[in-house]
């Protein structure tokens, strides 16, 4: 019987990293042009064959031998496969870190290496603290930020308008920006418009995405976004609320808004929905932080707790924050959710328990992993 270690692979859209499988069927290429080995499924899916998305021979190694109309030329053992050996081995004895911070987190979908991946990221994020800061001083009308949840997204915009905000704020001036998160009505949408339409006012809506599924709240941000000198709000209703509030049925908006969402406004398929986001698009900037893959995800997360000091608020040790990564890279395909979120946890659950590994390893394998794991 022959087993195959996959020192990188994808697989249904989970990353396979130094896992070791029995072995069906060799290295194949399927029509599209892509490489896959073909390996016994019940550990992954509970199926008999699964199929794990290769680039090439240096990405798995292969032991025993194959059945003879499956058999192929064996991956020498070159450096690569001897670290990832290692690595496997290490892992069972808690050494992985130390391994781990020697080698790369590799992704099947792109040839970049981690560290121009982080690069990219943080380039972005900066990009992204600019835009923001525009939109402060009113220089940026309008922002769509997207990524995957859990990156810093909506911290890096809170904090840049924050920073911003200090002085004033400290002057007793009033709060000049606002994140609203959640569902939120036309009518509601009116009201903080005007709310915050005075010049170098920022409106930012944190995963909004109800907005953009009325129309009438569509038409009332393409209003607050046109690009003409003057923008002019209207509300054609009769509305007690307003009259309540004191709030007039028109006015002009000279503040800038920011979207931050989850979903990739480039993708969205519904030629309605497509069409309103195109109208609102035209008028603002869009910048996809990219941050999506398993990979980006834990370079992001290894970028900020290694080099942005993420765990120092919790004043844990050395040791334990090296520990603290350690689980969330053996662990990182289990976890409900991989994100920043999920580090803080972490560093939460350790200082909860003193620092006492084995005590906080077993609830966090019990409160934030969907499948139970074994030390």
């Amino acid at each position: 019987m022959a087993t195959v270690t996959i020192i990188r692979g994808f697989s249904r859209g989970q990353f396979i990293h130094n896992q070791t499988f029995t072995l069906l069927k060799g290295l194949q290429k399927c029509k599209s042009g892509k490489q896959h080995v073909t390996v016994d499924g019940m550990a992954l899916y509970g199926i008999p064959s699964a199929r794990i998305k290769v680039k090439s021979e240096k990405d798995f190694v292969i032991d025993g031998e194959l059945p003879v109309d499956e058999k192929i030329e064996k991956t020498p053992k070159t450096e690569k496969a001897q670290t990832a050996r290692q690595i496997a081995a290490a892992s069972k004895n808690n050494e992985a870190v130390s391994l781990l911070e020697d080698t790369t987190i590799p992704d099947i979908e792109s040839n970049e290496t981690d560290e121009e991946v982080v690069t990219r990221i943080s380039d972005r994020f900066s990009v992204l603290n600019k835009l923001t800061l525009g939109a402060r001083r009113g220089d940026i009308r309008a922002l769509f930020v997207t990524g995957a949840p859990g990156v810093g997204k909506t911290f890096g915009v809170e904090q840049t308008l924050a920073e911003a905000n200090m002085i004033e704020q400290f002057e007793g001036s009033k709060k000049r920006y606002e994140i609203v998160s959640g569902a939120c009505s036309a009518l509601g949408l009116f009201m903080k418009l005007y709310e915050y339409s005075s010049e170098n006012d920022v409106l930012v809506f944190d995963d909004c995405d109800m907005v953009f599924q009325d129309e009438t709240a569509l038409n009332l941000m393409k209003s607050a976004l046109d690009t003409s000198a003057k923008r002019r709000i209207y509300w054609n209703l009769a509305s007690k609320l307003l009259d309540k509030k004191d709030i007039p049925n028109d006015f002009d908006f000279k503040g800038s808004i920011i979207f931050i969402s989850n979903i990739n406004f480039r993708k969205v398929r519904g030629e309605k929905m497509r069409a309103h986001l195109s109208a609102l698009m035209s008028r603002s900037f869009f910048l996809d932080l990219t941050v999506s893959t398993f990979r980006e995800k834990m370079l992001r997360i290894e970028d900020l707790v290694s080099n942005k000091g993420m765990l120092d608020q919790f004043r844990l040790s050395a040791k334990c924050s090296r520990e603290i990564m350690a689980f969330l890279r053996e662990n990182a395909t289990k976890f409900n959710e991989l994100s920043l979120r999920t580090v803080i946890k972490l560093a939460c659950v350790a200082k909860t328990f003193d620092e006492d590994a084995t005590e906080w390893k077993k609830v966090a394998v019990m409160s934030l992993c969907g499948n139970p794991l074994s030390y």
